[in-house]
């Protein structure tokens, strides 16, 4: 099932990456880095890094995680911010628990800057 949700070229999710530059700041500067995924049975939990242009004209890396059904369609998204405290990101099935450090970031510039 995930093959259909996933590109053949560079592993991203269609949807995901759709919803994403809905919301950031330079759409066109969107640059994928790395998707991963956890298979949960009846959905996946879907991790994707990638980096963006922000308001000031940096360009800054970025994660978001979203939760999708079996058949491609995302259930929510959000950003994802891990702490310099939460464990490495490379979660084994036994952990592949919701990630903590979950951050609410401002979609203008896509910084900590509070602006929502």
């Amino acid at each position: 099932m995930t093959g259909i949700q996933l590109s053949e070229w560079d592993g991203a999710h269609h949807n995901l990456v759709r919803a994403v530059k809905k919301v950031m700041n330079d759409p066109g500067s969107f640059e994928h880095v790395e998707t991963v995924y956890w298979d949960m049975k009846d959905h996946l939990v879907v991790r994707m890094t990638f980096r963006g242009t922000n308001a000031f004209g940096a360009v800054v890396p970025q994660t978001v995680k979203a939760w999708v059904d079996l058949e491609g369609n995302m259930q929510k998204w959000e950003w994802y911010n891990p702490s310099l405290t939460d464990p490495p990101l490379e979660f084994t099935k036994k952990s592949a628990q919701e990630p903590r450090g979950s951050a609410v970031l401002c979609l203008h510039c896509l910084c900590n800057c509070g602006i929502v």
